[in-house]
């Protein structure tokens, strides 16, 4: 993917671009009338974790023990 972001073709057509620091592809189709959304950055490491894990089942306990065993944060 770094090349893909280097080669010239996709700098001239502005196939991707920087989002708060990562560099994302760019909304397609462009539209001459119609404007698109640029995506959002991405989430910080770790700011779902708590949700995600008690959705897949995990109890409060287990994840507090994850927590202090350092295997999440």
């Amino acid at each position: 993917m770094s090349q893909a972001r280097a080669h010239p073709h996709n700098v001239e057509r502005r196939t991707f671009v920087d989002v708060d620091g990562a560099p994302q592809p760019a909304p397609a189709p462009r539209f001459s009338r119609t404007p698109s959304a640029v995506p959002s950055g991405p989430v910080a490491a770790g700011a779902n974790t708590e949700v995600a894990l008690t959705q897949w089942g995990f109890t409060d306990a287990e994840i507090t023990a994850l927590m202090d065993a350092g295997t999440i944060a």
